[in-house]
């Protein structure tokens, strides 16, 4: 799990550095906006679909939670508590976004919009425009499983079933969520890069599984 939240950390610095966000919206929009922003597939099926999806996901883990632990897996406490660091990363990162300054992509004047870009970076300076943009809230609510990810992981060798599950479920809704936010304009790829970063952070720091005591294989009998 550490190298993962290591590796998020380097993709979201690096493509920050790169300046590759423009290129990337510039294939989805221009200055009379974007096509996407209200189309049936990004709106619809990736954005309030991807909703729907996170609610019977968190019933899913709440479900786990319920289940009596098999031997050599996390405990109900950890299940739970895993489910809380969950909820709470839902909300650390909406609350964040009404701290920041930036405004999404739809509203910059190189796509139709009246603001100027800034980098997000520059945390007290406006750009012009209605702000709140930075990081993404909607790509959270799939890298928020990060969580159970960082759960399962002392445990994937002898139940490999939950945690390629939950990182399955990262990788199919972070990926699907960040998509449509960028295609409908609403975030550059980099709010949604730093958005996996805090997601993954959070993970690590908040949820500690003990280590799972690995069976050692059996000696060779010798004749």
């Amino acid at each position: 799990m550490r190298g993962l939240v290591w590796g998020l950390l380097v993709v979201a610095g690096l493509w920050d550095l790169s300046g590759w966000d423009w290129a990337l919206s510039s294939w989805f929009g221009d200055v009379s906006g974007f096509a996407a922003r209200d189309s049936a597939w990004a709106r619809v099926g990736l954005h309030e679909g991807l909703r729907v999806l996170y609610a019977v996901l968190l019933g899913v883990a709440v479900w786990q939670a319920l289940q009596k632990p098999a031997p050599n897996s996390p405990s109900r406490a950890q299940r739970r508590w895993a489910v809380v660091v969950l909820l709470l990363v839902w909300l650390a990162v909406p609350a964040l976004k009404q701290f920041s300054l930036t405004s999404c992509p739809w509203s910059l004047s190189a796509f139709g919009g009246d603001a100027r870009w800034v980098p997000h970076w520059r945390l007290g300076e406006p750009d012009g425009g209605p702000g709140h943009c930075f990081p993404s809230g909607h790509a959270a609510g799939g890298f928020g499983f990060l969580a159970l990810v960082s759960l399962w992981t002392p445990y994937r060798r002898m139940h490999p079933g939950p945690w390629r599950f939950w990182l399955g479920v990262v990788a199919l809704c972070g990926l699907a969520g960040s998509l449509a936010q960028v295609a409908r304009g609403a975030h550059f790829l980099s709010h949604c890069l730093w958005s996996a970063t805090l997601c993954g952070l959070m993970a690590l720091l908040l949820v500690r599984p003990r280590r799972a005591a690995v069976p050692e294989r059996p000696s060779p009998v010798r004749a």
